[in-house]
């Protein structure tokens, strides 16, 4: 029997110099490393066109698995393409029909928390509240456990 696998990983991220990109393609090279296998990687610069092709590319290179993180492609097309590709998971995106696919964070509770926590150990204060621009909570709400 022969084995189909090429070993490979395939990552889009929208551009390696973002900080927070290259923290994720280095924890992926270092995770498929320790399981014997490589990574290719793409680029979409966050623009629907770009990422279709760095999606295309590593699809007819037979990844055998892709990471995608995808902000300018449609639901549709990521279903599509969940439908084609086995092994593909979408990151930072939450797409109902293909959950099980997607990985994503809740930003705005995560600033919540975060300034919570800011709030409790003192480092913010009352006036420095209103500078911060958290959407759907009140100042208010902050204000009330915050310092003066």
């Amino acid at each position: 029997m022969v084995n189909q696998s090429t070993n490979t990983v395939g990552v889009v991220v929208a551009d390696v110099s973002d900080p927070f990109f290259g923290t994720l393609l280095k924890s992926v090279d270092q995770v498929a490393r320790e399981a014997g296998k490589h990574i290719l990687i793409g680029h979409g610069y966050h623009n629907a066109e770009d990422e279709r092709h760095a999606l295309e590319l590593l699809i007819n290179s037979r990844c055998d698995a892709i990471i995608l993180h995808a902000k300018g492609l449609s639901d549709e097309e990521l279903i599509n393409y969940a439908k084609e590709v086995k092994g593909l998971v979408i990151i930072n995106r939450y797409i109902p029909e293909i959950e099980s696919r997607c990985i994503s964070l809740d930003n705005e509770r995560g600033a919540y928390l975060a300034t919570l926590q800011l709030i409790k150990s003192g480092i913010v204060t009352s006036r420095v509240l209103p500078l911060l621009r958290i959407s759907k909570i009140p100042i208010s709400e902050l204000k009330a456990i915050a310092p003066r």
